[in-house]
């Protein structure tokens, strides 16, 4: 009822709600929904059940739930994504029956045994009811003992983000997270674990609020979410309007990729590479050979499903697919492919009028008033597109990478939109309508030809795009709103803005602003015409965005804000009369080369000598930055842009960088040039040479590491100005090094403490080790000196201007002892220095000069900021703060085992001892869902053509045996031995070749695929490609992974890798192990018959949706039932159980056999229960259920949930 009033004009042409309205919904319309959802489930119809579902969920009547409860109890089998869609489609009966959804949601949160994804889903649908204070501080208190990694991640960011939200409608939900703070666990998660990330922006002054939601599901096997679900929503004194809602979920992203890599040519051609290579291979260390040794056992994955839905204002979309529509792709795209070849016309037009509201009421006068409200917009696109690849990228049966492709075509397309509103009187006896309102109006237009040729063999592009209308003056894009007054016929069908009577709102002396801009840059002219009563406060607005706590909400709100209502008029447009270029030519290139062991050629770059050619210059960058560094892997690439006509305008940015895993040389080298072929106008030219130094670091021994010296130095030279010669020029000497209070800081932290006490066991790489080395190679200290000469004056204004950007930005950290920014000389330095606080929380910096000391004293910095800005010798900025967002234990996930414990990447240390015998600690087992008529171990060995394999072997001296398997072996498998020889040095033989390698120079392997080095402290890294590298010490290993393929993939003493640490010790029968040394047994290859109870994982299913929960009455349930019963050998009857010195009883009666009458196929099941101390009460209720009776507990709180046997036929 609520939700029609809410949506429909209820008062002025009836309500929806009423008995016929009902009786359709209930009687007629859901039930039908119903039984064609029991069909499609039982013809196994992936994209009708998720329709139904869809559809049912779309009702947002508490109905749904009972179609629902069979499938999300277990009593009716669907899959797990089929689970997780009706929870999600639960959203709407959120927002109708919020107490009705939060008490299924909540239940299906509290089933521990639930799968991570339907818990999940769960707690935002819950999150959705606002849940009493005392409900969110429970979820939050059991954070400390929830064991799904997900789970709590998910309550703990929903609840922190829900604490933050501002404006009184979400005051109260405020209040109650915030009370819930203290109790959340203090474990921090990535963003690959679930989260939720909420905000609301409030414009106080007009009661107006925005709501930006977004809500992740993560997945086990990869760090691409499984499920995202967003919204950007708007309330406006009171009146809510979603603006966007986007909802995407798959099954599984790793079998997404598995059915797409399935229609490739080229994975078929890998397949068949490894079954050529594998048919005389005799390696009992393969990956098949070592599962059927250990008989292991693997889950079998379902097929894949995946759903998408969107919604832009009241048009939506939802999309289903799964792996039969995907193994239909290569047939699609050929159809597509033959359409393009042919020149495909392209017309499309959408007109939607969303939001309109119209409200008419009588005065006091007699006089109707009416309010109008409408938000129309309009996409119109127009044009021909002509595409052609060579060869074809389907050829009905597979799909391959072309060797280039070619478009060319032209498009005109228009985006409008309108926002009009009004309030008006009207006077009937002269038919007169006089109004008051506000037009806000936006137009985007674009008419371009284009012509794209993509070299993906060379990876080079090529684009040519210029204006339809080359010479004429075409509006590109329009923004006006306009306040007005008017007067009008009723009879008169002209919009009010062409009445004679209507008369805009503005003042008379309006801010004003027409330039043009472009043609002295690019050739292309563009006019720029501005006038409003207001004037444009940019910088204000960038100074909101930039210090927002949230910039896209921010910058979401501000693009829908209508509350402004100056009168605004703007307008952009192409000039073509006054252009004096009409094309834009495009030219993207990039190479890369991996070098062997020795040297690249000596190669000096000379600027003044650059080869002009695109593809030379390239290959000149490629070449000098290589220039003698040892086993270089070097890049380059270009971004040519030339706008060309009656002028041309040419501009190039130019980069190469290299580096080295055994050198410690690095050197970036980058230009950007422009040149103008009118003689008026100035060229430029920007250089950069930059050449550092950066020393290898070890990664086992945390002692060694802290007395290591990871100073680095950075060179860099660079001139700015018409030309090389005639530049100004500065040249950088830089230091980063680690200060001696930072050392003492890293080692008294708890990590280094516990490190020592480890040490002291044999252990020197466990998670608190592993930590402390990595801390103690961070570099806090950075010291440079900066020579600049030949400094012009449009370069110190620069300087200037910049300066006084950033004191803007960092005020009230900066005291300016002495500043002198105009005064800058042509000649001469400026000494910089930063240090960072020994906890890295915050940062000073110190620029001397002369005439100029400015000091930045404790600049606060977060842990994001932290990973970016301080330099490890070894981990990028990138890895660095990707482990941040992660998580992660160290930058990356590892696995140690060490001397007598094992420490997993899921962070789970344990005990081991090894033994003589191999034992395997990484073995890459992917799961697969049944994709073919095949055993499902020859479908593994046919599909999984990459092979990982780690095993270790020995007590005091180790051995490690590394198997690798991939399409970069051409399909053959690659032992790696390393072991230590009598002088304690590792040694490394690959298929029984020794390897020569030091520190200075690596082995390189199947053309680079594989590397092994030396690290000093006598440890030894191995590279397998971008997939892992290990270090090996000759005591003990770390596994350190690269790619998410491993992700829940994986088997052996590093675990499972799945994000549940209580999985780890999933032995090779697939379920777990209690014991770790039996763990360890049964992973040696030699162990005969190893001893363990082993513990399948199962999946428990629950009561979850209660007679009351689908709003049936509890006791007509009971006489139905006994009705329906009468006569036949099953009652249903409350139970109960005796539990210490409580008693427990079911919340709602269970099917139990008659005494005449004998149980069949008896099963447990997880029911909730509500448990009372032993009293007289409780006595009495027992013997009442004893004698037959039936007492009703549906209304009494849930306290747990507890086992009960349940006959599934009486006879």
């Amino acid at each position: 009822k609520d939700n029609s009033e809410a949506e429909y004009p209820v008062n002025a042409f009836g309500s929806f709600h009423t008995k016929e309205g009902r009786t359709f919904l209930e009687d007629e319309y859901i039930p039908h929904l119903a039984k064609k959802l029991d069909q499609a489930v039982q013809t196994a119809d992936s994209h009708k059940i998720l329709v139904y579902v869809r559809a049912l969920g779309n009702c947002g009547h508490r109905k749904i739930l009972k179609i629902f409860k069979p499938y999300l109890e277990g009593d009716k089998q669907c899959s797990q994504f089929q689970r997780l869609q009706m929870v999600v489609a639960l959203d709407h009966l959120a927002e109708n029956k919020p107490a009705v959804a939060r008490s299924v949601s909540y239940k299906i949160y509290q089933n521990a045994a639930e799968t991570k994804e339907v818990r999940v889903a769960a707690v935002y649908q819950l999150m959705r009811t606002d849940p009493p204070a005392s409900m969110i501080q429970s979820m939050a208190e059991y954070t400390n003992y929830d064991t799904d990694e997900h789970v709590n991640a998910a309550v703990k960011s929903w609840i922190e983000s829900a604490a933050e939200l501002e404006g009184d409608e979400y005051a109260d939900l405020a209040s109650k997270c915030k009370a819930a703070l203290p109790l959340l666990t203090e474990d921090d998660y990535g963003f690959q674990q679930s989260h939720a990330h909420i905000r609301s922006k409030v414009r106080d002054e007009v009661n107006l609020q925005y709501l930006n939601e977004l809500e992740i599901i993560g997945s086990d096997d990869s760090y691409i979410p499984q499920g995202l679900l967003y919204s950007f929503s708007k309330s406006l004194n009171g009146a809510n309007r979603d603006i966007v809602l986007a909802e995407a979920l798959v099954s599984s992203i790793d079998e997404l990729t598995n059915v797409i890599s399935q229609q490739l040519e080229q994975t078929k051609k890998n397949e068949q590479q490894k079954a050529d290579a594998t048919a005389n291979e005799n390696k009992p260390f393969s990956s098949s050979n070592v599962i059927k040794k250990l008989n292991m056992q693997f889950d079998e994955r379902e097929q894949l499903e995946g759903a998408i839905r969107v919604s832009l204002g009241e048009a939506e979309r939802y999309f289903t697919f799964n792996n039969r529509s995907l193994e239909n792709l290569p047939q699609d795209v050929q159809d597509w492919e033959n359409e393009l070849r042919a020149g495909k016309k392209i017309s499309y037009t959408k007109l939607v009028s969303k939001h309109e509201a119209t409200i008419a009421f009588p005065t006091i006068m007699g006089l109707p008033v009416i309010f109008k409200s409408e938000y129309p917009s309009l996409i119109r696109v127009e044009g021909e597109v002509k595409a052609q690849a060579k060869p074809q990228i389907s050829n009905g049966k597979s799909l391959r990478a072309p060797r280039s492709a070619r478009a060319q075509g032209y498009v005109r397309a228009v985006l409008a939109g309108k926002i009009q509103s009004s309030i008006s009187f009207i006077t009937p006896h002269d038919h007169q309508q006089y109004s008051a309102g506000y037009d806000r109006n936006a137009q985007a237009y674009i008419p371009v030809r284009f012509d794209v040729d993509v070299d993906v063999e060379n990876q080079k592009l090529a684009a040519q795009i210029e204006p339809l209308e080359a010479k004429g003056t075409v509006d590109i894009f329009h923004y006006s709103a306009q306040p007005y007054v008017a007067q009008e016929d009723i009879l008169d069908l002209k919009p009010s803005s062409k009445s004679n009577d209507y008369q805009p709102i503005r003042d008379d002396q309006l801010e004003q602003i027409k330039t043009s801009f472009g043609k002295h840059s690019t050739g292309m002219s563009f006019g720029f015409e501005y006038e409003s009563d207001e004037p444009i406060h940019a910088r204000r607005w960038l100074h909101e965005q930039l210090h927002s706590d949230d910039p896209i909400s921010s910058l979401l709100a501000s693009i829908n804000d209508d509350d402004e209502l100056a009168y605004t008029s703007m307008n952009i447009s192409y000039q073509g009369e006054r252009s004096i270029a009409y094309k834009v030519l495009l030219r993207l290139n990039y190479k890369s080369e991996e070098h062997d062991e020795q040297p690249a050629p000596d190669k000096s770059i000379n600027w003044n000598q650059i080869p002009q050619k695109h593809d030379e210059r390239v290959k000149y960058f490629l070449e000098a930055v290589a220039s003698q560094i040892r086993s270089a892997s070097a890049s380059a690439g270009e971004a040519d842009v030339k706008f060309q006509g009656d002028h041309n305008y040419h501009y190039t940015a130019t980069y190469g960088y290299a580096n080295s895993p055994v050198d410690e040389r690095s050197r970036f080298l980058a230009q950007v040039n422009r040149k103008f072929s009118n003689a008026n106008a100035k060229p430029f030219k920007v250089t950069v040479d930059s050449s550092g130094k950066t020393p290898n670091t070890n990664g086992l021994d945390y002692v060694y590491a802290k007395n290591f010296d990871p100073t680095s130095t950075n060179e860099i030279y660079v001139t700015v100005g018409e030309n090389y010669d005639n530049s100004a020029k500065f040249a950088v000497k830089a230091k980063l090094s680690q200060s001696q209070e930072r050392q003492q800081y890293v080692d008294q932290t708890f990590e280094a403490q516990q490190c020592k006490s480890d040490m002291q066991q044999g252990n020197t790489q466990l998670p608190e080790c592993a930590n402390a080395t990595a801390e103690a190679n961070l570099l806090d200290q950075i010291s440079a000196e900066i020579k600049y000469r030949q400094i012009g004056k449009e370069t110190r204004e620069n300087v200037q201007n910049a300066y006084q950007f950033l004191s803007h930005m960092f005020y009230e950290f900066i005291e300016e002892n002495n500043v002198n920014m105009s005064g800058m000389e042509e000649n001469g330095k400026l000494k910089v220095d930063i240090e960072f606080e020994n906890d890295l929380s915050s940062v000073n910096v110190s620029v001397q000069a002369k005439e100029t000391d400015i000091q930045a004293v404790e600049i606060p910095l977060s842990e994001l900021e932290q990973a970016l800005y301080v330099v490890h010798p070894v981990f990028s900025a990138s890895e660095r703060a990707w482990g941040e967002l992660n998580n992660e234990q160290v930058y990356l996930p590892f696995c140690t085992v060490d001397a007598n414990a094992v420490s997993t990447f899921d962070n789970r240390t344990y005990p081991a001892e090894l033994v003589p015998s191999w034992t395997v600690a990484f073995h890459y087992v992917p799961d697969y869902a049944q994709h073919k008529n095949i055993d499902p171990e020859q479908q593994r060995e046919q599909m999984q053509v990459e092979e990982h394999l780690v095993l270790v072997r020995g007590q005091r001296r180790r051995q490690l045996k590394i198997t690798a398997r991939s399409p970069d072996t051409q399909g053959k498998l690659v032992e790696i031995d390393l072991l230590t020889n009598k002088s304690g040095r590792v040694e490394a033989q690959v298929d029984g070749q020794e390897q020569q390698f030091d520190q200075n120079q690596a082995a390189h392997v199947e053309n680079n695929y594989i590397l092994i080095y030396e690290l000093p402290n006598n440890e030894v890294k191995v590279e397998i490609g971008d997939d892992y590298y290990v270090i090996f010490d000759g005591e003990r290993a770390k596994i350190t992974v690269t790619d998410d393929k491993f992700n829940n993939a994986l088997r052996g003493l590093c675990g499972t890798f799945d994000g549940d640490e209580t999985t780890d010790l999933t032995g090779p029968q697939n379920c777990v192990l209690s014991d770790p040394q039996e763990f360890v047994e049964h992973y040696t290859l030699d162990f005969i018959n190893p001893n363990g109870r082993c513990v399948k994982k199962e999946q428990h299913y629950v009561s979850v949706i209660s007679q009351r929960d689908i709003g049936e009455s509890s006791n007509n349930r009971h006489a139905a039932k006994s009705k329906k019963s009468s006569g036949s050998c099953t009652k249903h009857q409350t139970q109960y159980t005796e539990q210490g010195n409580q008693i427990c009883f079911s919340l709602r009666p269970l099917p139990v056999c008659k005494s005449s009458c004998k149980a069949e196929n008896v099963i447990a099941k997880d029911v909730q229960v509500h448990c009372i101390e032993k009293n007289n009460v409780a006595q009495l209720w027992t013997k009442q259920i004893d004698k037959g009776a039936s007492p009703d507990f549906s209304l009494k709180p849930a306290h747990k949930y507890i086992q009960f046997k349940v006959p599934q036929k009486c006879h």
